[in-house]
């Protein structure tokens, strides 16, 4: 049923949750940003879907990627959390990164 991601740089849990028959709604706070493009603070909110699918949106106003000088997020669909994971958190390990379950 529920699996934990582990993030190693910490020994803290991620919490992974498993798709339910309902949309479920999460955030990504991160402390810290070492690629220098996402910001810090909430930088996403997401979606895992029933069929375990993931929509992940990025916060245009902590961005520091612009367009004619305006901040820009965008959108990204992932098969599962893992990938979603795997990308944005496992990656990152010195971002400090929490995800909040709505």
């Amino acid at each position: 049923m529920e699996s934990k991601f582990k993030r190693l740089w910490k020994g803290e849990d991620i919490e992974f949750r498993e798709p339910t028959p309902v949309p479920q709604v999460f955030e990504m706070i991160r402390n810290n940003d070492e690629s220098g493009t996402s910001g810090t603070g909430k930088v996403l909110d997401g979606v895992l879907f029933p069929n375990g699918r993931v929509v992940i949106c990025w916060n245009a106003t902590n961005s520091k990627a612009t367009v004619d000088g305006e901040p820009v997020g965008s959108i990204t669909v992932f098969d599962g959390f893992e990938e979603f994971h795997a990308i944005h958190i496992g990656s990152h390990p010195t971002n400090g990164t929490e995800i909040n379950w709505f």
